[in-house]
């Protein structure tokens, strides 16, 4: 995946999914809670803190400051994300959906200005955040019973 245009293509694809699906919500959906135990509130600060942490890492990386290939496991990932989902949880849910729109923006700008700078490897590793949002995605959309000709409609 040597172009970044393709990942920058498919963040913008699910984003627009995702946010399409979340501003269809009635406040009532959007303290649902998933067969994960994760409300929309919860999913977005979810999805946010882990591409932070990400994105943290690779700055980091393109800084010269971290030598690792990739970031930690999936469960440290897990681990450095807990606190920043906690902080979030404490704020509106505009807040936490506006907090969700920068992480996005954040995540897209760091791939479209860093792309050269980082190995095929490291270009492939950006295809884990991008299923983990379409992982959460589909468990959102089972939670509210959405089915795939509902969420194509949401999002035309």
């Amino acid at each position: 995946m040597s172009d970044s245009s393709i990942i920058i293509s498919a963040f913008a694809d699910e984003d627009r999914r995702l946010r399409s699906l979340v501003e269809s919500l009635s406040p009532d959906q959007q303290i649902a809670t998933c067969e994960d135990g994760l409300c929309v509130r919860a999913l977005l600060c979810h999805v946010s803190a882990w591409d932070q942490a990400v994105i943290k890492f690779f700055v980091e990386k393109v800084e010269g400051n971290i030598t690792s290939h990739t970031p930690h496991s999936f469960t440290e990932l897990e681990e450095q994300t807990k606190h920043r989902e906690a902080e979030l949880l404490n704020k509106s849910f505009s807040e936490i959906y506006a907090q969700y729109i920068e992480t996005t923006s954040k995540m897209q700008n760091f791939i479209l200005t860093n792309w050269d700078e980082l190995s095929e490897e490291d270009h492939n590793y950006f295809t884990i955040p991008l299923q983990h949002r379409r992982h959460h995605r589909h468990k959102l959309e089972k939670v509210l019973n959405i089915s795939e000709e509902m969420e194509n409609a949401i999002t035309a």
